[in-house]
């Protein structure tokens, strides 16, 4: 499994993504009139835009920066830690 920090945008006001539970943990870090900017922490075998793309989760998430990162690396205090469910 690979981790990746990732960053995209979500047209309108509500970043939720459209199933629950997500695939990954995300947080919200900010709106404006436009678009919500999501940050996400995606742990996965596979493409990790493909987990963020997928309908039934973000289907209009505009993709801004994948940063891969060491396993077990967790974001800083600003995202406090969210259980996820698989």
């Amino acid at each position: 499994m690979s981790t990746y920090w990732m960053r995209f945008f979500i047209p309108g006001d509500d970043p939720r993504p459209m199933t629950v539970p997500a695939p990954c943990e995300w947080w919200c870090s900010g709106s404006s009139e436009n678009h919500s900017t999501v940050c996400a922490l995606v742990v996965t075998d596979d493409d990790p835009e493909s987990v963020i793309f997928d309908e039934r989760f973000w289907p209009d998430a505009m993709i801004d920066s994948v940063d891969e990162k060491p396993d077990g690396w967790r974001p800083g205090d600003r995202f406090p830690p969210k259980e996820v469910t698989p």
